[in-house]
């Protein structure tokens, strides 16, 4: 007789499914999952920090350059206007420094129409160009060290002014007052000449100027009136010009140039962003020996 047979309830499911009951994890496994994940969050947070951090840094950079770029627009634009410039302080750019900051004392144009603010009084824009050196013309372009910025102090539109003011505007200063210590510093200027000039000619012309220069300094009264000549025709019946109270001008100082002041002179240039147009920034090649 055959026997019958007897499977558990685990057998059975076995033979359907063919596979082994699911089972808990153990701790340890857990944890490892855990710090598995952990480490890949870590991972993923470092990695979207760097890429903040990144897109902060383009942003200040292109900040910075933007900013620089719309300042060197608006001086480039103010100093084009420019009539004159009539002493300026190279100082300096930098932050926490006993030196004074750069600055400027330009004539920004000639445009102040003092006659045709009092013949229509509502008229301000209508410029008059008078050859004449008036207060509400000139600036003080200077930088602000402590919050980095270039401010230009100027005279306010005539609209915003009282009659007394507008006349205290319209001022010609002499030179000289210009020129007073509180608002004067000596600087040179340089001279170019094209680099196929005769030498000979050069030689002759500076050694003319170098006598022009200490005969003036024997008797400058004498060559005041000289002044004359350098006011075009079409203003010489526009100011009662007093040419007794001009200064001297420029001096010609005949003397060789040290290469440290050639130096600091296109140092200067490239920090104003002026050299793009150099080819050759040797001292030898770019200076003149005078005999």
């Amino acid at each position: 007789m055959q026997q019958p047979t007897h499977t558990t309830s685990h057998d059975t499911r076995r033979n359907l499914t063919g596979r082994r009951p699911r089972r808990a994890l153990t701790v340890v496994e857990m944890t490892l999952g855990m710090v598995v994940t952990a480490m890949v969050l870590g991972a993923l947070g470092a990695l979207w920090y760097a890429v903040g951090e990144a897109w902060r840094s383009t942003g200040a950079s292109q900040a910075v350059a933007s900013t620089a770029n719309q300042v060197t627009l608006r001086l480039e634009s103010t100093f084009r206007q420019t009539r004159y410039v009539i002493n300026f302080e190279p100082g300096t750019l930098d932050k926490n420094t006993t030196t004074p900051p750069a600055r400027a004392f330009i004539w920004r144009g000639d445009f102040w129409n003092r006659p045709g603010q009092k013949a229509t009084p509502p008229d301000f824009k209508t410029p008059l160009v008078d050859g004449a050196v008036q207060i509400a013309e000139l600036g003080l372009l200077e930088y602000d060290p402590v919050n980095a910025r270039v401010n230009l102090y100027r005279v306010k539109d005539a609209a915003g002014l009282t009659n007394a003011q507008r006349d205290a505007a319209s001022e010609v200063p002499t030179f000289d007052r210009l020129n007073q210590a509180q608002t004067r510093d000596t600087f040179k200027t340089l001279w170019w000449v094209p680099a196929h000039t005769d030498p000979d000619v050069v030689t002759g012309y500076l050694r003319a100027l170098d006598r022009a220069e200490q005969a003036m300094d024997a008797d400058p009264a004498k060559y005041m009136p000289l002044w004359k000549m350098a006011v075009p025709a079409e203003f010489e019946n526009a100011h009662a010009w007093d040419f007794s109270k001009f200064g001297r001008g420029e001096r010609f100082v005949y003397q060789a140039l040290p290469q440290a002041e050639f130096d600091d002179t296109l140092d200067q240039v490239k920090r104003w962003g002026l050299d793009q147009y150099l080819k050759d920034r040797s001292f030898e090649a770019l200076s003149f020996a005078a005999e």
